[in-house]
């Protein structure tokens, strides 16, 4: 009796998984889903507990990672902030490396895109809150390259009340569509907002870009310049020999003084 009921169980089971693999169609939804990542965090070897330093966020460019952008300031003289490098949320899959993107770019779905880039102002400021919580904090700033550019720009527009500033580089036009190598189309042009660069412009921002970029071209960052200093910014752009990659030493210097010294007041 026992076997004739486990025999009858088969076959039922067998019965049902064809059934349901003749009439059943498979899709994928994207839930919202709290998580916690790692992000290496380098402080000042003679920090004072007392003296409150700047923070410095940092957004890798898309496929690369925070252990690649932690080491951004190793050749500068910075020994004046907090720096931590944020991992963008979602893995691609192929790289040689550990790869992350910023905001699902592979899936070459913008609708499914802009939804991803909405969490990240929320994963930023849950950053700044997590740091501040360990650390004596007072100016914030977000630095981020190619990818990590543009999404500086998103989350410095969307929480501006939480930064002093933006440090660009590689970074997109502010009035030109974006163009991944995902999608067949470019974005929407403007790809964010005019309110929405108003809503900044208490930001102070830094721009650097490489003259010979064949990705971003320098006319890019030219337009963002313009368009930054038409909304009231407090902007600087410098231009470097070099292609799509970060500035060199005495860029990264100036950026440095840059943030230690403030806004002018």
């Amino acid at each position: 009796m026992r076997r004739s009921f486990w025999i009858t169980l088969v076959l039922l089971s067998a019965a049902a998984h064809a059934a349901w693999g003749q009439g059943a169609l498979q899709d994928k939804l994207y839930m919202r889903a709290p998580v916690l990542l790692e992000a290496p965090i380098r402080i000042p070897d003679d920090l004072d507990p007392a003296t409150p330093v700047p923070l410095v966020i940092g957004l890798h460019g898309g496929g690369s990672n925070p252990s690649v952008f932690i080491r951004l300031w190793d050749d500068t003289h910075n020994s004046r902030f907090i720096y931590l490098a944020l991992q963008a949320p979602y893995s691609v899959s192929g790289a040689p490396d550990p790869s992350f993107d910023w905001a699902l770019w592979p899936k070459g779905d913008p609708a499914l895109m802009e939804r991803a880039a909405e969490l990240l102002p929320a994963y930023v400021s849950n950053a700044i809150e997590e740091v501040r919580g360990n650390y004596n904090v007072d100016r914030v700033y977000l630095v981020g390259f190619s990818q990590g550019a543009i999404y500086s720009y998103v989350v410095g527009m969307h929480i501006p009340e939480q930064l002093e500033g933006l440090v660009i580089f590689g970074g997109p036009g502010l009035e030109s569509p974006l163009e991944s190598p995902f999608t067949k189309e470019p974005s929407p042009s403007p790809w964010i907002s005019r309110n929405q660069v108003e809503h900044g412009a208490t930001l102070r921002v830094f721009l650097a870009h490489g003259r010979s970029d064949p990705e971003v071209p320098l006319s890019l960052a030219e337009e963002s310049l313009a368009v930054l200093r038409r909304s009231g910014y407090d902007v600087v752009l410098r231009t470097f020999e070099g292609g799509h990659q970060l500035p060199p030493g005495d860029i990264l210097n100036e950026v440095v003084e840059w943030i230690i010294s403030g806004r002018d007041e």
